[in-house]
C-alpha cells in the first residue's frame, strides 16, 4: 500500500506559522521505493539525506518547488534519478545543481518514474515557470498532483480513474488569477472550483 507524506505545503509567501513553515514537497512510499515530488527552498540538506529518495520529480522552476536543490552537493544526488521538463532542466543547468541522473519528459507525455507509470499534462499557472499536472499509478491506483494551477485544458483525461487528488491550496473560495498583456490568464484555482471539477470528473471526494 502506498503512503503519502506532505513534507511541506507552503507557497512562495512570507507568512509562516507552526505547521506551515516548509515549502512544497510530497513523499510517496510504495514498493520499497521513495519518490519525492518537488523540494522547496526551505528544506535543508540534512532533511534530504535523511529521506534517501530514489527518485525526485520536479514539477516547475519556482523556488518554493525547487529551491532546496541549491543546498545539495554532488554526492547527495549521485544515486537519485531526477525527472523534470526541459524548462526545469534549464534552471538546473543555470544554477549548476550537481545532478548526475536526469530524465526529461514533455509537459504532455506518458513515461515511467522508476517502475511506476506516470503521465504529465500542461496546466496554466505561470509563463515564466510552466507547470504540469502529474499523474502517477501506484498499487493500481492513480494519484494526481497539481499543487499550482489555474486551469488544465485536458482535465477530463487527466483525472480519468484518479483515486487521490493533491491540488492547489492557495485560496479556499476565489481563484487567484491575472492576465499578462496579450496572453491567457494564469494563477491558482480555488479549492471550491477544484472540488467542482473533481465531482464532474468522477473523482471520489
Amino acid at each position: 500500500m502506498a503512503r503519502i507524506t506532505f513534507l511541506g505545503t507552503k507557497g512562495n509567501i512570507e507568512e509562516s506559522r507552526k505547521g506551515h513553515r516548509k515549502h512544497t514537497s510530497i513523499l510517496i512510499r510504495a514498493n520499497r521505493k521513495k519518490i519525492l515530488v518537488d523540494w522547496g527552498e526551505s528544506f535543508s540538506r540534512r532533511e534530504f539525506l535523511d529521506i534517501e529518495p530514489h527518485c525526485l520529480v520536479l514539477t516547475h522552476r519556482h523556488p518554493d518547488h525547487v529551491g532546496g536543490l541549491l543546498k545539495l552537493r554532488e554526492e547527495d544526488l549521485r544515486n537519485v534519478v531526477v525527472y523534470c521538463t526541459q524548462d526545469v532542466l534549464d534552471w538546473i543547468m543555470e544554477n549548476e545543481v550537481p545532478v548526475s541522473k536526469v530524465k526529461v519528459f514533455d509537459r504532455r507525455q506518458r513515461f515511467k518514474i522508476g517502475d511506476f507509470i506516470a503521465e504529465s499534462y500542461p496546466v496554466s499557472h505561470s509563463y515564466n515557470a510552466p507547470n504540469i499536472l502529474l499523474k502517477i499509478r501506484v498499487d493500481g491506483d492513480w494519484i494526481a498532483i497539481a499543487t499550482d494551477f489555474l486551469w488544465c485544458r485536458s482535465w477530463r483525461k487527466a483525472l480519468k480513474n484518479v483515486r487521490v487528488w493533491i491540488g492547489d491550496g492557495s485560496s479556499p473560495t476565489r481563484d487567484i488569477a491575472w492576465r499578462p498583456k496579450g496572453k491567457d490568464r494564469v494563477g491558482h484555482m480555488s479549492m471550491i472550483h477544484q472540488l467542482d471539477m473533481l465531482k464532474k470528473a468522477g473523482v471520489p471526494i
